[in-house]
């Protein structure tokens, strides 16, 4: 993350970690947007990508003092205490702005949570400024913020109707409807026959067709998962470093496919009913407040092996992994071969940390499979070996896990394309930090696969 200090005059990146530390003078500037029960103000600009702590409640930025930009639109996050500010002016490096529903988009630069919900508009005497907020109390002038009164329905007018007469009577609607009453009642006794007919010779058709005619079985996608239905395909690269070639034919059968790396809150559920060892960090089976969504790291190779049992799955090889993210045809990132900005947490466009599975619909494989570019690695079922032809240098002694798709943090190699082969100890590695997973499942070579849902 990109900070100012006040004091110092001086924009540099730190790490979003608690206490945000000034690099020029070394003194605490508060904690991290996104520390759990955090009190510090923040202010981001969208524009330049920066954020600095506001000095005094009472003294909001008339403009941003990294590149001066006056704000447009402000907008504080129901879930941190970050104000997002959006000048009215373009800029081709925009990472963040605020959509016309009035939030954070694609989410909340300080806390990476997606905002929904109504916004309302708050004049802010404390604060000293106007923003949108889905929030229901301001924290600063400490008053409830006004929502939109509900619009009852306009009430339905009743009938005059003459003393004694029922009230939905008139006498020429009673004549009206009395005539088209007896011309439908008549309708349907002569349709009831007709009905009753055409099932007995639809039953007596399909009877006496079973042995002739092919049943087709149909299989649900599981809930989360998507379905691949394999095939043949170039896997590797010949571009790419001595473990990524030489490209060569490969073949998967048909499988499912979880869309969303595992989460914290799913990984919760698995350490609650088993009593597995949770990641460090965690509380027992409690991962740090308001990051549920974001995917679990800090997981060796038999946690992932251990969650994906226990949900009746398994882990992807690395064939299968690499076919749903590059289908058939030899793709270098999930959404083609050119690099996209803002299609994952990666690269250029990297958060500079982790965030919540499935902000980036841009970056889509060809089977609707999200995230598998940055973010976070990816353990697969497979053990590190050199592709067919390969002619590797020192190769590596002992066991090793294949890991696919890169991280957030910025590689060198880019190890965030399809094809990158990163590796690692399966446990007893110094870190797995940057470490999460997927799962996958066996599915039926049938064609009639019916997603859910759908």
């Amino acid at each position: 993350m990109r900070v100012y200090c006040h004091s110092h005059r001086e924009n540099f990146s730190v790490a979003m970690s608690t206490p945000i530390v000034c690099v020029r003078g070394m003194h605490s500037l508060g904690d991290a947007p996104n520390a759990p029960g955090g009190s510090d103000q923040w202010e981001y600009c969208c524009e330049c990508q920066s954020f600095w702590l506001a000095r005094t409640a009472g003294a909001a930025s008339s403009k941003c003092p990294v590149c001066d930009r006056e704000p447009a639109a402000r907008y504080l996050c129901d879930a941190c205490r970050t104000l997002t500010i959006h000048s009215g002016s373009g800029s081709s490096v925009r990472e963040f702005f605020i959509s016309a529903q009035g939030t954070p988009q694609p989410h909340c630069p300080g806390c990476s949570r997606t905002q929904i919900g109504t916004v309302v508009t708050h004049t802010c005497s404390a604060y000293g400024a106007s923003f949108t907020s889905v929030r229901t109390n301001c924290p600063f002038c400490r008053t409830q913020i006004a929502k939109p009164a509900k619009q009852n329905p306009s009430p339905v007018p009743h009938l005059a109707t003459a003393p004694g007469s029922p009230p939905f009577r008139t006498s020429s609607q009673s004549r009206f409807g009395l005539k088209h009453a007896v011309a439908l009642s008549v309708a349907l006794l002569l349709l009831i026959p007709l009905v009753i007919l055409f099932v007995i010779v639809a039953w007596q058709y399909g009877g006496s067709n079973t042995n002739t005619r092919a049943t087709t079985n149909t299989t649900n996608v599981p809930t989360g998962m998507v379905y691949v239905p394999g095939g043949v395909f170039i896997m590797g690269d010949d571009a790419g470093d001595e473990y990524e070639g030489p490209a060569h034919s490969s073949s998967v059968k048909p499988f499912f496919i979880d869309i969303h790396e595992v989460s914290r809150a799913k990984y919760a559920d698995f350490v609650r009913a088993t009593r597995h060892t949770p990641p460090a960090g965690w509380s027992s089976a409690n991962f740090p407040a308001g990051t549920g969504n974001l995917p679990v790291t800090g997981v060796n190779w038999y946690d992932a092996q251990a969650y994906a049992e226990w949900a009746g799955k398994r882990l992807p090889t690395e064939h299968e992994w690499e076919f749903a993210a590059r289908g058939t045809d030899g793709r270098r990132y999930t959404w083609g071969d050119a690099w996209r900005s803002r299609a994952a947490n990666a690269g250029d466009n990297s958060a500079g940390h982790l965030v919540e599975v499935g902000l980036y619909p841009e970056g889509k494989s060809p089977f609707g499979v999200l995230d598998m570019i940055g973010n976070a690695l990816e353990w697969t079922g497979s053990d590190l070996r050199p592709y067919p032809g390969a002619k590797i240098a020192n190769f590596p002694s002992g066991s090793r896990k294949i890991m696919r798709g890169g991280s957030w943090v910025k590689g060198d190699p880019p190890d965030w394309t399809t094809t990158f082969r990163g590796f690692a100890l399966p446990a007893g590695g110094s870190d797995y930090s940057l470490v999460g997973f997927r799962c996958a499942k066996d599915a039926p070579a049938s064609s009639g696969i019916v997603e859910k849902g759908k």
